[in-house]
Parts: C-alpha cells; sequence; structure tokens
C-alpha cells in the first residue's frame, strides 16, 4: 500500500466534505451532537429544579421573617399615643446564619524514632450528614435569625418630638438595635 503524505489526506478529505455524501455526514453529526446537548439539559434540569426550589423557599422565608417583624411593630407602635396612621419596613442584613452538629474523630500515629517513640495526635472535624427521603443534608444544630439592617417608620405624629422618641425607644428595646438604624418621619398628607 502506498502511504499517503499529511497533504493528500487533508486534501481528500477537503474533497469529501465537499461532496454530497460529506454535507450529510456533517449534518447527521451535527444532529447527534444537539440531541446529546439537550439529552444532558434534561438530566441536569432536574437537579437544577432542586436546586432553584431549595434557594427560593430560602427566599421566601427571609422575605416572610421580614413581613412578620414589620407586621409585629405596626401593632406595637400604632398603639403608642400620637403614633396615628403608619407605615412600617424593615431591612435585614443577610438570612438566617446556620451552626450545624458537628462530630470530631481523633487518632493518634505512633512512630519510633532511633532516640525514642513519638506521638501525634490528629483531630478531624467533619459535618453530621442526614440522608432521608429529600436528599441527604446537614444537621442544624441552632439557627441565628437574620439581622436587622435598619428600621423606617413613617407615620402622622412623626414631627412630634416626644412621639418620636417613644417610637424609637420601642423599637430600639424590641429588636434590640441602636437608634442610629431606626429613621421615624412625619407621613405626607397625600398618604393619611
Amino acid at each position: 500500500m502506498k502511504e499517503l503524505s499529511k497533504l493528500e489526506v487533508f486534501t481528500q478529505i477537503k474533497g469529501f466534505l465537499k461532496g454530497e455524501k460529506g454535507k450529510k455526514v456533517i449534518i447527521f453529526i451535527g444532529i447527534i451532537g444537539m440531541l446529546l446537548i439537550m439529552l444532558s439539559n434534561f438530566i441536569s434540569g432536574k437537579d437544577e429544579k432542586i436546586n432553584l426550589d431549595t434557594s427560593s423557599q430560602a427566599e421566601q422565608g427571609f422575605e416572610q421573617y421580614e413581613y412578620q417583624l414589620e407586621q409585629r411593630l405596626e401593632q406595637i407602635v400604632g398603639s403608642i399615643s400620637g403614633v396615628g396612621n403608619l407605615q412600617v419596613m424593615v431591612t435585614l442584613e443577610s438570612g438566617s446564619q446556620y451552626n450545624y452538629v458537628t462530630e470530631k474523630k481523633s487518632s493518634t500515629d505512633k512512630s519510633s524514632a532511633q532516640n525514642g517513640q513519638s506521638e501525634n495526635k490528629n483531630t478531624e472535624t467533619q459535618t453530621v450528614i442526614l440522608s432521608d427521603s429529600q436528599g441527604e443534608r446537614a444537621l442544624v444544630k441552632s439557627e441565628t435569625a437574620p439581622q436587622v439592617k435598619g428600621v423606617i417608620i413613617v407615620c402622622e405624629g412623626g414631627d412630634d418630638p416626644t412621639v418620636k422618641q417613644r417610637v424609637i425607644g420601642a423599637v430600639t428595646t424590641a429588636l434590640d438595635i441602636s437608634s442610629k438604624k431606626v429613621c421615624v418621619t412625619r407621613m405626607s398628607q397625600d398618604r393619611k
């Protein structure tokens, strides 16, 4: 058999691809490639849906906590004399912080040297993982509620210094935040 040079092989492949059969082969390979891409997206799409649902649940919990704080503050502050109609807005730093259960595994390595024995203690900490019908997840030890970033209260009595001080006192005590994080202002005449 005659050995072909690289240039001759390249020329033959180029000629084949320009022909009718070559075009059909390229189209066939393209279709197979697209089918594989679609199949891989379909298979991995299930995992992505689970992750999206989890993050949207966390976001809904975050917004629900924010809403509950606003409602409770509205009830408390609304009962203060001179406040009148009001609107409350609470902003949070971030979502809940979780502290997970961990277990420590200690091991001791003993090695002998010429002068004597040495002992190395190793400690490895691992998070405890639970497996159930919903999948695997870390075991939560405690949850810290999101930190309040700031509170805005717009009320009819917001321009009265006495009312303003009472509102700020109630909010700072209820949320355990500094008065710098609380803004109380008068409601416009249009909103009453």
